[in-house]
């Protein structure tokens, strides 16, 4: 189970922009982690690019992230 904090600055701009970033941000995670086992806690910060970055940009960016932690041993892929 991945458990996440997304916590977002007022400075990145107004509320509707700060749920955006977290939305795509928990999008891009939730396609991610069904390819892997093993649970984790992570506290994502976004650049503050991220207010214009698209759900593409966002996605291969938390690819990486997952990569980087099966690399470590932290997970593991799923054997379906």
């Amino acid at each position: 189970m991945v458990r996440l904090g997304i916590p977002v600055k007022k400075s990145m701009g107004n509320a509707v922009i700060r749920n955006r970033i977290k939305r795509l941000h928990r999008e891009s995670i939730r396609c991610c982690a069904v390819n892997y086992t093993g649970g984790f806690d992570a506290v994502i910060l976004p650049f503050k690019d991220a207010r214009i970055g698209s759900f593409q940009e966002i996605n291969k960016w938390i690819q990486n992230f997952f990569l980087f932690l099966k690399s470590r041993g932290f997970l593991s892929l799923k054997k379906f």
